[in-house]
């Protein structure tokens, strides 16, 4: 009976194990949790209070790149008292292996000890690799980005196969790095699945040495084998620590330095003091102020308000940070529906609310958009264009009802028509804001006449003050400005790159699909065609290979242990009926086939382990390039639906889960479906009573992983989908940080910051709650499996110690394998959704061929005849057409000009010329060439467009002028030399190695014009397209871009994408175009002459005549 009393005691113990284990693991992660939240609050905190006035390139360059890994990185692994129960182990587990085996303990302890070197020294290569790792991520990932960003671009240059290879050079240099610390896991794999085994022969070899007349008793052995066990956990956890000391204190680095970063730089321009509300002092009468940067003269045009003067005599003190409202220069748009967007955390005033609308001109786009004022945006304002993201941004600050009005270049996004009509309804004497204090900066000069008073500020000190007719009757800096650019006086710009209406239903589609795609993601199942796929990504033979090596090796384990079994059951040892040198034999014997046995276990986990890793590897590298080039050669249809953040996605977070976190999930399913498969074995083969309750235990098990498998997995899934609106809102509060500040709204987006964590954190912990169920009702199932061993072996006749031993050695075994095989089943879910992401984006449309078999000749085109004959096409099949039966042809050499409102096929006809756009039906002819014929390599890198908006990528000037590198130096200085940057070029240290900024950042806007002007001198095509690449830059740079080309270009065929009338006077003809038709072409001097002309209207509208 004591037997069975010491069995139930063994059950007793583990179920109390279980609840204070589980119980301190609940307390150790909620401790976390309030970590995780108190740190990401800071964060958050700290970047308001500090980061809010840093310019825009350091918060790119710094906070997006480190600080929002802070909340990430920080206390998920939190402190769960590890060091302390580590230490407690190791003393008792020390002290038990002392009494049960004596001294020869210490050499298998010594060697055990001698590992953790070997462990420590793993750890550090592991820890230098792993950030050369993330450094090649970070590089791959910003190139990407900024390719994916200007993907148009490089399309109509033809330049992704170029681009492509500098991703790919750069995944290389990632995947050799992923290479050697595969190497080095599989050497970790190895040494410590290997160490437990080594540490008992080697115990039992020094016992047999030191004691030979003593015999090794199945209780010695057994209990040996258990207690190293347990011992190899809390010693290498030991190095564990030591790393995650290391990443805590990085962590409380980064955030510290990135936190507590210097304010604002006093010498940018700033609004240093207010009077009593909305009132303004600049050492003369209280104003309203209008405000114009140009090159580098200010012009300051002032309105008196006598509802401001009226203010000013209450002489009351003002909050300089309240009732102040800013529309900057590129719009700043939440997330969130369009009434949100205008409401901006304000109460809805129905009345009010309507009258922005329609001031702002924003009736007409609100009707378009599904679900009107509650239309999702988007991030970034995705889903709308240009000028309507600025539309909306004017319409968020009239609606403030604030006192001060800053607008940084307003209606540069908008056409002359809408400009006007902001103006009229916005900004003038009858506007909406006639009674509030006005400073707005833009390029467009043709509102002077319209002030009352201007200041003429120059290189920072004010030159004139004065009214229009006043500051034009003296000769001064101002007059001068004026006479010098006086061409430009009238001028007006228009940013509509994409049809609005065709936009607006491709985004329409694609929220439809995002949505349901999300709903897929949180309710269904991953398929099996996805882990197929993995597994062909892998290779079937390796994954066999795989699966045989790790058989092989659990199979050589159990043999071991059951060679152990057998020695320590030997009866002739066991009766003592041997003599001591028989003794000493037999027992050498026994070591000899144990120690074979370890050396075959430890020859298939070697091969396992290089196998499995270094395949998994190369399967990512393959999914990540087969991604990349399916990704590059997708319509641009695929990119307007697509936005750049969800692409992105997919070559950081997914591949980052196929490099890192799959193969660590796989080794460990695999591990614990042969170690259940191998305990269930041994103890059903021991103890065939065993047999009868493995069926109500599978099904308890079954129950219990068929709850928890789902309920973790939508708990997860729940918890990252509350996940992203955290870093969106802190990416949020970080580009718009100067318009919160305006608006006075820091602690209401701090309130919010709370409210999305708190939200995140109610899932985070109910994952929590539902991990410590799972761990308490699986090793209460494994600890029946114990007992019942125990108790089945009791009962169960002629079985002896060591089978017992055996048994319940390998039943002890079974708790945490049973745990990690149901919560690994579970991660394996939601990580190989990664798998299933990438693979969606294997199968996205591709564009036509690059090269077919009709190549042109090399110098094609050479007279640049371009033909078109009843064209149409559309954005896809099922949207109306943007061009419908066009027809015109333009002879070689001419000047022709397309003018049009917004919306009326402008830009189509630039993509389909491009062929970013196909023919529904029709042709477009070059030199005689049908372009559908020709592959879109040919097509593209024969014709040239300059773009409005310049795009750079990273990497030296050469790249970004020359990526093929088909041009010799001496050419590129004579590009550089005719659009003006050869002495700026030259002034560089590195000359055209030089390097561009992210973007082009760390060059002005002028500059990047310019350099793009350059690409265009290089390529020397016959036919150049211009979609206004003026209208953003600066008098001066205007001026020699417009020179440059008629100079240079004067020979070739010129289409121009007129934003701005007055600058397509001067062309051979003019191109009228409306809803996709061509209304007039003719020259504008016929067009002009006749009053009833489309051609007339618009100039007129414009101010042009």
């Amino acid at each position: 009976w004591v037997s069975y009393v010491l069995a139930l005691a063994l059950l007793l113990s583990s179920w109390t194990q279980t609840i204070f284990y589980h119980q301190h693991y609940h307390l150790a992660m909620t401790s976390g949790l309030r970590m995780k939240t108190a740190l990401m609050s800071a964060v958050y905190r700290k970047v308001r209070l500090r980061l809010l006035s840093v310019s825009p390139s350091f918060v790119q360059s710094h906070v997006f790149s480190r600080v929002m890994r802070c909340p990430s990185l920080s206390t998920t692994q939190c402190l769960n008292g590890l060091i302390t129960s580590a230490t407690i182990a190791i003393g008792v587990a020390v002290y038990l292996l002392w009494t049960t085996i004596g001294l020869p303990v210490l050499s298998g302890l010594g060697l055990l000890l001698l590992l953790v070197p070997c462990n420590v020294l793993m750890a550090y290569h592991q820890g230098r690799l792993q950030r050369l790792n993330l450094h090649w991520k970070d590089k791959r990932i910003k190139m990407t980005s900024e390719v994916l960003a200007g993907i148009k671009v490089l399309k109509l240059y033809a330049w992704e196969e170029s681009f492509q290879s500098r991703i790919l050079d750069i995944r290389r240099q990632e995947v050799s790095v992923l290479t050697k610390l595969a190497w080095i896991n599989a050497c970790s794999i190895f040494l410590w699945t290997c160490a437990p085994y080594l540490v008992c022969l080697v115990s039992f070899t020094t016992y047999v040495i030191l004691y030979p007349e003593q015999v090794l008793t199945a209780d010695m052995a057994f209990v040996t084998l258990a207690l190293f066990n347990i011992l190899q956990f809390p010693i290498s956890f030991i190095p564990e620590m030591v790393s995650f000391t290391s990443q805590v204190k990085n962590t409380h680095t980064h955030t510290h330095i990135h936190t507590h970063k210097t304010l604002l730089n006093t010498t940018s321009l700033q609004v240093i003091g207010f009077l009593p509300k909305g009132s303004v002092y600049l050492g003369m009468p209280v104003v309203n102020i209008l405000l114009v940067e140009l090159n580098k003269l200010l012009v300051i045009f002032i309105r008196i308000s006598k509802h401001v003067l009226r203010k000013k005599q209450t002489n009351k003190k003002h909050d300089s940070t309240e009732n102040i409202a800013y529309v900057p220069q590129s719009p700043w748009i939440q997330n969130c529906s369009l009434r949100d967007n205008i409401l901006f955390g304000t109460s809805m005033n129905l009345k009010r609310y309507n009258k922005v609308i329609r001031a702002c001109a924003l009736s007409q786009d609100v009707e378009g958009l599904p679900g009107g004022h509650d239309a999702e945006i988007g991030e970034k304002g995705a889903n709308l264009s240009g000028g309507q993201k600025q539309r909306v941004s004017i319409a968020r600050a009239m609606y403030s009802a604030a006192d001060l009005h800053i607008m940084d270049d307003p209606l540069s996004a908008v056409d002359a028509q809408v400009g006007k009509h902001i103006f009229k309804h916005v900004l003038s004497d009858k506007g909406m804001l006639r009674s509030k204090t006005r400073i707005i900066s833009t390029h467009a000069i043709h509102w002077l006449p319209l002030m009352d008073k201007i200041i003429v500020m120059d290189q920072g000190r004010i030159a004139e003050y004065g009214s229009y007719l006043e500051l034009m009757k003296r000769v001064g800096t101002f007059t001068s400005f004026l006479q010098t650019n006086l061409r430009t006086a009238m001028e007006t710009s228009e940013e509509e790159e994409v049809d609005p209406e065709s936009k607006g239903i491709l985004n329409n589609q694609f929220l439809g699909i995002g949505q349901s795609s999300r709903n897929v993601d949180l309710l269904c199942y991953v398929k099996l065609s996805v882990f197929k796929s993995y597994i062909r990504s892998v290779g079937f033979c390796t994954t066999g290979l795989i699966l045989i090596a790790f058989g092989l090796y659990q199979a050589s384990s159990v043999l071991a242990n059951v060679e152990l079994s057998r020695w320590t059951g030997d009866e002739g040892i066991v009766s003592g009926d041997l003599t001591v040198d028989e003794l000493s034999i037999r027992n050498r014997q026994y070591l000899t086939v144990y120690g074979a046995l370890g050396a075959t276990q430890a020859l298939f986990i070697f091969i396992y382990a290089c196998v499995a890793s270094l395949r998994m590897v190369a399967a990512s590298a393959s999914l990540h390039n087969a991604m990349l080039e399916r990704v590059l050669r997708a319509p641009m249809s695929f990119f307007d639906c697509t936005p750049l953040g969800r692409i992105v996605n997919r070559f950081s977070r997914d591949i980052e889960t196929l490099d890192n976190q799959l193969p660590q999930i796989v080794f460990m399913l695999i591990t614990c479906v042969f170690s259940v498969a191998a305990t269930i074995v041994v103890i059903c083969v021991d103890t065939p009573w065993f047999a009868g309750v493995l069926v109500p235990l599978f099904v308890a098990y079954l129950a219990v992983q068929r709850f928890f498998v789902p309920c973790s997995r939508q708990l997860k899934r729940l918890e990252a989908v509350t996940r992203s609106p955290i870093y969106s809102h802190f990416s949020e509060t970080i580009s718009g940080c100067h318009v919160i500040r305006a608006f006075n709204a820091v602690g209401r987006f701090e309130q919010a910051s709370l409210d999305k964590i708190d939200k995140n954190q109610v899932f985070y912990f109910a994952g929590i709650t539902a991990n410590r169920w799972l761990g308490v009702w699986i090793e209460v199932i494994s600890s029946l499996v114990v007992f019942l061993s125990a108790v089945f072996s009791l009962v169960t006749p002629g079985i002896d110690a060591a089978t017992l031993g055996l048994s319940i050695t390998y039943a002890l075994q079974i708790t945490q394998a049973l745990k990690w095989l149901v919560r690994t089943m579970s991660d394996i879910e939601t990580n190989v959704v990664s798998v299933e992401r990438v693979e969606q984006y294997l199968h996205v449309p591709q564009e036509a061929a690059r090269v077919t078999s009709l190549r042109p000749p090399d110098d094609w085109p050479s007279c640049g005849e371009i033909a078109v004959s009843d064209y149409s096409t559309t954005y896809k099949p099922e949207l109306p057409a943007v061009l419908s039966n066009i027809s015109f042809s333009i002879h070689a050499g001419e000047k022709v000009g397309i003018v049009g409102r917004t919306g009326a096929g402008k830009s189509s006809l630039t993509l389909a010329l491009f062929r970013l756009l196909e023919a529904n039906k029709g042709s477009i002819t070059i030199d005689g060439i049908d372009i559908s014929a020709v592959g879109l390599r040919d097509l593209r890198a024969n014709i040239t467009i300059l773009p409005q908006d310049p795009v750079l990528i990273s990497g030296s000037l050469r790249v970004n002028l020359d990526p093929h590198r088909e041009y010799l130096d001496q050419e590129i200085w004579t590009a550089l030399a005719m659009s003006n940057l050869h002495s700026a070029v030259s002034a560089m240290p590195a000359g055209l190695e030089s390097e561009v900024g992210e973007s082009g950042l760390n060059l002005s806007s002028g500059q990047r014009q310019l350099l793009c002007l350059a690409r265009a001198l290089l390529r020397r095509s016959r036919v150049l397209v211009l979609d206004e690449p003026t209208s953003s830059v600066d008098m001066e740079t205007d001026r020699h871009v417009q020179t440059t080309i008629q100079r240079c270009f004067r020979d070739c065929t010129t289409l121009t994408i007129a934003h701005r009338v007055d600058t397509i006077l001067s062309c051979d003809r003019v191109m009228v175009l409306d809803a996709g038709s061509i209304v007039e072409f003719d020259s504008p001097k016929h067009l002009i002459e006749d009053e009833n002309s489309w051609f007339y209207k618009m100039a007129k509208s414009a101010g042009a005549v």
